[in-house]
């Protein structure tokens, strides 16, 4: 099993919305995905709690795959890709690990 944890810093405004929204935009559209790319065993979405440290990044995306290949798969899927389109314009910050569980 390969655990995928992606973590995210928004803008304050992106997009013509400020960051709490796009926020709320990305978590819904990635746990869309998880319906859409077959390769996702398990898919969590958390965002930065309101009392956290608002140095802290703002988005945290864990996702479990069976395989590297899995993984890959995901990462080329379509509809991951369209997601991924929407997050590139809103963020600002991207920080990844990928690692066998």
């Amino acid at each position: 099993m390969i655990r995928h944890v992606v973590m995210f810093q928004y803008k304050e405004e992106a997009e013509g919305s400020k960051k709490e929204n796009n926020l709320i935009k990305s978590k819904e559209l990635l746990e869309s995905l998880v319906n859409k790319v077959k390769e996702i065993k398990c898919l969590h979405v958390g965002l930065n709690d309101k009392e956290a440290d608002n140095s802290n990044f703002d988005l945290v995306l864990t996702v479990d795959v069976e395989s590297m290949a899995d993984l890959e798969a995901y990462q080329i899927n379509p509809d991951h890709k369209e997601v991924g389109k929407f997050i590139k314009k809103v963020a600002k910050a991207r920080a990844c690990v990928d690692y066998k569980m």
